[in-house]
């Protein structure tokens, strides 16, 4: 290879995305945030991170309530090991019914390796144990991936 030192630089593999999920009257069920879904496009190992907000309001007394997120990998059916966080886990002990609004953040995130394409996604879960909420989402505010090796 005349005139080079023989390196070679991988072409940038990488994708963004983010979404949003009204979380509804479903509990305890993942379920895919709307526009999270990002390829991957060939064989390797990837860094995937998903900054994910969950909120919920509703009226105390409220126990264990809390909005999950993860991420799944669609091609195989699995939840990518290690990825499951909780974006607030609350719970109002008090014995006044009042108004209650909570919010957290969550950054899911693993070193993932693939065979070949894979889809991706966000997905969002909420659970309650007593009480009354409404307004329930997940925002992902930021999906992010990219190619870190061949594998």
């Amino acid at each position: 290879m005349a005139g080079t030192d023989g390196s070679f630089t991988p072409r940038p593999v990488w994708a963004q995305t983010s979404g949003q999920l009204a979380l509804g009257g479903t509990f305890d069920t993942w379920t895919a945030v709307p526009g999270t879904d990002l390829t991957l496009p060939e064989a390797g190992v990837y860094q995937l991170e998903a900054d994910v907000q969950g909120g919920v309001s509703g009226t105390g007394p409220i126990t264990n309530v809390y909005v999950q997120a993860h991420l799944f990998d669609v091609t195989a059916g699995v939840e990518v090991p290690m990825t499951s966080r909780a974006c607030f886990v609350f719970a109002d002990t008090s014995t006044e019914a009042r108004g209650l609004t909570i919010h957290g953040t969550a950054t899911c995130g693993a070193m993932y390796e693939v065979a070949g394409p894979t889809v991706v996604r966000v997905e969002a879960m909420k659970h309650i144990d007593t009480g009354t909420v409404g307004g329930e989402v997940a925002f992902c505010l930021n999906f992010r991936t990219r190619k870190v090796s061949d594998g």
